[in-house]
């Protein structure tokens, strides 16, 4: 990953929070996967597991930040 273009960080925010278990919903929906299913059922344990990127020229672009934070950290 190139971290001159890309920032990548745990997931801070209600809004992607809940937005990331929308799209979940949604897969398990459509293939009736058992893994997700099984993320879905343990959310607030998952969403440690996943990861958030976003390119640095979109941060400011995006209606809903990626953090509360005054300054993104990156890893």
């Amino acid at each position: 990953m190139n971290s001159e273009s890309v920032v990548w960080q745990k997931i801070e925010t209600q809004y992607w929070t809940k937005y990331l278990k929308t799209l979940l919903i949604e897969h398990f929906n459509e293939t009736n996967s058992i893994l997700s299913k099984a993320i879905i059922n343990n959310y607030d344990d998952e969403i440690k597991n996943f990861i958030q990127v976003c390119p640095k020229e979109m941060i400011n672009k995006l209606e809903n930040p990626l953090t509360d934070n005054l300054k993104i950290q990156e890893v």
